[in-house]
């Protein structure tokens, strides 16, 4: 889930143009470069990630069924027939709440190409964008925002803290339930005491 909000920001970014082509997107500081930076562009960092304590389920599980269906016989106990359903269900741990933060930074060389590329930022990911990744719809919001302008070079930059909260990250393990194979009661004798 991670790496599909880093292509959301990446792909939101990436469709801005610039004088009719798309603007740069480095998926680290420009500086990092190993050949020139190309200005004006915007450099996207994930910093890290928070767990929602307050949001776990921890000792719940989400149980996925399988494809495949079983039918099973019914006792004549139960109104007899037949009853179809999951072959199977794989038990998973409940997804892990998680926030992740970005440094999302604007450059160029021209102070309105600098705001030019804060205005465009604002179109692509607006304040409290929410939208559907993969089922999930992750709520984007900027935590900070900050003017790194280097003059002496000259360099204009603004640096977003952004937000991307209310996500659920599945867990890797995982069981297999198998399936109820037949369903019999059998009638007990209770020796009650008198």
């Amino acid at each position: 889930m991670i790496s599909l909000i880093d292509q959301h920001i990446y792909s939101r970014l990436g469709a801005i143009k610039f004088n009719g082509k798309s603007v740069r997107v480095y998926p680290y500081i420009a500086e990092r470069e190993h050949k020139e930076p190309v200005y004006p562009n915007y450099c996207v960092c994930r910093h890290r990630f928070f767990i929602r304590e307050q949001d776990k389920r921890d000792g719940h599980y989400v149980y996925v069924p399988s494809d495949k269906q079983i039918t099973i016989e019914l006792p004549k106990s139960l109104g007899g027939g037949t009853m179809t359903g999951p072959e199977s269900y794989l038990e998973k741990p409940y997804p892990t709440p998680i926030d992740l933060l970005y440094e999302v930074q604007t450059q160029a060389t021209k102070p309105e190409h600098a705001t030019w590329l804060w205005e465009m930022f604002m179109q692509a990911i607006p304040p409290e964008y929410s939208p559907n990744i993969n089922g999930q719809c992750p709520l984007f919001y900027y935590e900070d925002v900050s003017n790194l302008d280097e003059l002496d070079l000259p360099l204009f930059k603004t640096s977003i803290m952004l937000m991307v909260c209310d996500l659920w990250l599945e867990r890797l393990e995982s069981r297999l339930v198998k399936p109820i194979g037949v369903i019999d009661f059998k009638e007990e004798t209770f020796n009650y005491p008198t």
